[in-house]
């Protein structure tokens, strides 16, 4: 449980080399088991009152470990550490270049995500007519990475990257998320075959079926190792995940070494929004700021995970290339090229 005066203080006494010698299960007794008792009480009682005015039953299990997942079978999801203080999110950003659901938006649609799963799992709906009908077949392997289109209208957009064309365990739950958000937006930008998957969604989940089991898998308090190690291995990851179109014009523009005197971090000269790129996209994507402004999160992304910085007396790339790049990138993965990391 981390509350002002509460063993959660702790971390905000300690510096970040204190932190990441930390060992997990060390944290894992500062932060406590519930999740719900602690930071994140707030937004997990709004998504569990979200469920009630849905009429969703079965309520999800919840625990601490390093990342947001749902294991097959389990009606229950996990949350990752660096969500349940301040401290942690900061470190977060600093250790991987952003902290995944640190505002309250990013989170809830991730809390809906995960909460999709969760009650796919609890009522063991992949295995039903219908669900099959409009996801797909649930058993297809999960990959490391994936492909999708960015300019197809037929899957929810819920979470970033294009997540519901990764699998059809995907699409469910991101259907779900948009179904169970009031007032989504994101509902309005749907084909006929997306709603039909959010009315399918509305059909299933109110249904009464069995309970599935409870487990807790990868609880933080089982890992061994300490927070530096848990990071060093997440940026190793990071680093082999598949290239981008736009990562050589990256290496071009920023090619210092960190040492070099008067050397500036390539991620804080790169364009943040959509907005900033409109008058230099064409049409078909200047329309769309959700897909433009995903790759521009991979690109900054990138520059971090690679230490890319700009050498002192060169310019940072135009918005003219910036755009082009971002052109380039989302015309490749709508035509089929390119791969998208987990």
């Amino acid at each position: 449980m981390v509350r002002r005066g509460g063993p959660g203080d702790e971390l905000a006494r300690l510096s970040d080399d204190e932190l990441l010698e930390l060992p997990l299960r060390r944290l894992a007794r500062i932060l406590g088991a519930d999740p719900a008792a602690g930071c994140l009480a707030r937004p997990i009682a709004r998504l569990f009152g979200e469920l009630g005015a849905k009429g969703v039953g079965p309520r999800p299990d919840l625990w601490y470990s390093t990342d947001f997942f749902s294991p097959d079978g389990v009606a229950g999801f996990a949350i990752p550490f660096h969500l349940a203080h301040p401290r942690l999110v900061a470190l977060e950003r600093r250790r991987m270049g952003s902290a995944e659901g640190a505002s309250t938006v990013a989170l809830m649609r991730l809390l809906r995500h995960e909460a999709g799963h969760a009650i796919e799992n609890a009522l063991g709906l992949g295995r039903r007519r219908r669900w099959r009908e409009h996801f797909g077949k649930r058993s297809l392997p999960y990959r490391q990475s994936f492909s999708a289109d960015p300019s197809s209208p037929d899957f929810a957009r819920n979470l970033p990257m294009w997540y519901a064309q990764s699998h059809p365990a995907e699409d469910f739950a991101e259907s779900f998320a948009v179904w169970l958000a009031p007032r989504s937006r994101a509902r309005g930008e749907l084909s006929e075959t997306a709603r039909a998957k959010l009315a399918c969604v509305a059909e299933l989940v109110r249904e009464r079926g069995e309970r599935r089991v409870r487990e807790r898998v990868h609880r933080l308090a089982e890992l061994r190792g300490t927070l530096r190690e848990h990071y060093a291995r997440r940026l190793a990851r990071r680093r082999r995940e598949p290239e981008w179109a736009f990562s050589p014009m990256l290496r071009r523009a920023f090619r210092a070494r960190e040492e070099e005197a008067g050397s500036r971090a390539a991620k804080p000269l790169l364009p943040k929004s959509a907005r900033e790129l409109r008058g230099v996209l064409p049409a078909r994507w200047r329309n769309d700021p959700y897909s433009v402004t995903q790759i521009l999160v991979a690109m900054r992304e990138r520059a971090h995970v690679e230490g890319l910085r700009l050498r002192s007396g060169d310019r940072p790339p135009t918005l003219r290339s910036m755009g082009r790049a971002v052109t380039e990138t989302l015309d490749g993965l709508a035509r089929g090229e390119g791969r998208i990391g987990r």
